[in-house]
Formats: structure tokens, C-alpha cells, sequence
């Protein structure tokens, strides 16, 4: 708490904000010589909101979005910082898991200050330039590079959809609610640490992320605006939602014999193949059982039951298999869109 407020400690180290001022200005008006951190972080918000409310001028159709940004601000400070059994000596945090990151996260953070800037621990206290530069300068770099700004602008366009956005937000609380049923919050835990563990593995990631690439690319259209050629994402999503699809008249009422699958048989088997099998030790779903068997029938040797463990040539006989499957028109899913295709055909 000294180090955020106390304005002797942070004139000692010099600090400033990031024009190099070392004053700064009350929300009365008033000057305070020396700024904190804690100034600079209640600036930080003051510019966020001040952003806000001059694009609402400029948007007059747009004008809440300073108000769900407060609105979220808001829920997420009750969900990690509400209390229980407030104004009391027994006083916790709701939020059970705060309590045991913070520790680790405070040795997270001195264990990289002292790999990066040893020097900085013992007089004469050198700047620690990893922390001070290299970081916000990644940062910056990292916002201002294609994936940040794109993954912004998806955020703000489901933003809009009131439909989208408050499903993707049940989606989100399942995935992270240690209450959700089976090893759900588990699994994405321990997914999030393995990730960025896998993104070192460049060797191998390299080839995957050139096959992504190409399986995310964009449909092209022409000058009239038809499509030229479908994208593999663009195509899926498109298929998902004419059998997603709800019919209606004119009238609004809904026509349950032009839709594909008016009693979400599709959501309901999705929904099983991923819930864990009663009883099962380890916990498995419907879905890693039937992936299991596909591999072990599509293996370069399907007798090599001794070794468990796929290596290069199984995954290079599995990816032929799915590419015959995805492309071959006789027996793959070329002939079953054909077989959807006649069985949806208007009379």
C-alpha cells in the first residue's frame, strides 16, 4: 500500500507518468507535485471514461457503451473482490481462489524481477529496465499487432448481438465456475497452462499453424458479390446455422417443418458426446472414446497395441484419412452434404 501511495517513495524512484511528468491532478482540479501509482492508475480509468463519452458524441446510436463498461467493471470487482461477513474480524473474500493465487503470483513476480534484474534487489537498487520498458513495450506491440485488434473488433461486434453476447457469457461462467458439472473448470485450467507451453514448441507448431491458416482463410468474392470460394470456417458456420435455424411465417409463428432439425437432435448428441461418462475412471467423454477407437483403427499399425503412444507416421496415416474424408465425393463428407443437400430439397 506504501509503495502505491506513499508520494516520498515515489519521488525517490523517480517516477513519472509516461510524458515524463512528474505532477499530477486531482478529479477537484487541484495539483498534486508528486503522482503514485495508484494516481496513474485512477487516471488510466478517468481517460478510459473520458474515451467513452466523447465517442458517445460522436455516436449517438452507440451511447451505452460507457455504460456496459461500467456495468462490467463493476461485476468484475464483485466477483474477485466482494466480501463475506463484512466489517467483522471473520471478514473472507467470496472469491475462495483469490486467497491462494495471490501468494503465487506475488512469487511469480519476484522470481522474474530477480532472474531479469538481480541488481535491483540491493543497493544502490538499479532500474529494472525488463520491467520498466521490455514489458510495455511487448504490450504495446502485442495490442498493436493484427490479432489483438481483430479479436477487439469480434469483441465489440458481439458486443452488439444481445443474443450472442449473453450466450458466449453462459458459455464463458460454465467454463470457469468451479461449480459446473464433471472436471469442466479443471480442464480449462489446466488447458490455459498447457497452451502457452505448447506455443514454445515452434518445430512442430509451425507446420499445424500454416495448416490453420489455411483452414481460417476468408471466403473471396467476385465484383457482383458472390462467393467464389467458400472459406472452411465461413462454410461450417454457415451449415451449423441452417440446421440451428428456426423457421417462422409471415405472421411470426414458427414453421417447424422447413427447419432441419426442429428438436435440436444435432445440440443434444453435441452435448452428450462432451459430458463425462458415469462412472468412468479417469473421467472420460463419449467423444475421447470415439476418438480413441478412430485412432487406433486408422493407425500406420493398427496391430501396435504395445505401443499406446501415436509417433509421426500415425499422425501422418490419420491426417490422409481425414483429408480422403473431407474431399473424397463417394465416401466422404462431400456425398453426406449431397445426401442433406436431396433429403432438404423443396418438393
Amino acid at each position: 500500500m506504501r509503495a502505491l501511495a506513499d508520494p516520498t517513495a515515489a519521488k525517490t524512484n523517480k517516477l513519472t507518468d509516461r510524458r515524463g511528468v512528474a505532477s499530477s491532478t486531482r478529479n477537484d482540479g487541484t495539483k498534486n507535485a508528486q503522482t503514485t501509482p495508484i494516481y496513474l492508475a485512477i487516471d488510466s480509468l478517468n481517460a478510459m471514461d473520458k474515451a467513452f463519452a466523447d465517442y458517445a458524441k460522436e455516436h449517438p446510436n452507440d451511447a451505452n457503451r460507457q455504460k456496459d463498461w461500467k456495468t462490467a467493471r463493476s461485476l468484475l470487482v464483485d466477483t474477485f473482490l466482494d466480501v463475506d461477513k463484512k466489517n467483522t474480524k471473520s471478514a473472507t473474500f467470496k472469491n475462495k481462489g483469490l486467497a491462494k493465487i495471490t501468494p503465487t503470483l506475488v512469487r511469480l513476480l519476484r522470481s522474474q524481477l530477480l532472474a531479469h534484474c538481480p541488481t535491483s534487489f540491493s543497493s544502490p537498487y538499479a532500474t529494472c529496465d525488463w520491467a520498466k520498458k521490455d514489458l510495455s513495450q511487448k504490450l504495446i506491440s502485442t495490442l498493436e499487432g493484427p490479432l489483438a485488434s481483430t479479436g477487439i473488433e469480434l469483441a465489440d461486434t458481439l458486443r452488439k448481438d444481445d443474443v450472442s453476447r449473453k450466450e458466449l457469457g453462459k458459455l464463458v461462467a460454465y467454463l470457469l465456475s468451479s461449480s459446473s458439472p464433471g472436471d469442466t473448470f479443471g480442464t480449462v485450467l489446466y488447458g490455459a497452462v498447457d497452451g502457452p507451453q505448447a506455443m514454445q514448441d515452434s518445430k512442430n507448431l509451425d507446420p499445424f499453424l500454416k495448416v490453420m491458416a489455411t483452414a481460417l482463410k476468408a471466403s473471396t468474392y467476385n465484383a457482383q458479390g458472390n462467393v467464389t470460394e467458400r472459406g472452411m470456417i465461413d462454410a461450417q458456420i454457415a451449415l451449423l446455422s441452417r440446421m440451428g435455424g428456426k423457421a417462422y411465417d409471415g405472421e411470426g409463428k414458427r414453421v417447424c417443418s422447413k427447419e432441419l432439425d426442429p428438436n435440436n437432435v444435432v445440440l443434444e448428441a453435441m452435448k452428450n458426446a462432451v459430458s463425462p461418462l458415469p462412472g468412468s475412471s479417469p473421467v472420460e467423454t463419449p467423444l475421447e472414446v470415439i476418438m480413441d477407437a478412430i485412432a487406433d483403427i486408422n493407425r500406420f499399425a493398427p496391430s501396435a497395441t504395445e505401443t499406446p503412444r501415436l509417433d509421426a507416421d500415425d499422425y501422418g496415416y490419420l491426417s490422409n484419412g481425414v483429408r480422403d474424408f473431407l474431399v473424397n465425393k463417394e465416401r466422404g463428407l462431400e456425398q453426406f452434404y449431397e445426401i442433406v443437400r436431396k433429403g432438404t430439397a423443396a418438393p
